[in-house]
């Protein structure tokens, strides 16, 4: 199944926390990413780095 949406998390929200020790995160710089199409959240970063007041 082809996924379209992608989650993406602040390290701090996530380290040292339990719930989270047996995924298989994916380390992009400051964002820990649990599942999504590479390219979309490549896109998402670059556009969150360019404007940091987005949430």
């Amino acid at each position: 199944m082809q996924v379209d949406q992608f989650q993406v998390y602040f390290k701090s929200n996530i380290i040292g926390d339990e719930r989270f020790e047996e995924l298989n995160l994916l380390d992009l710089g400051d964002w820990m990413v649990l599942r999504g199409q590479p390219s979309e959240l490549e896109l998402e970063r670059s556009r969150f780095e360019r404007n940091p007041t987005l949430s």
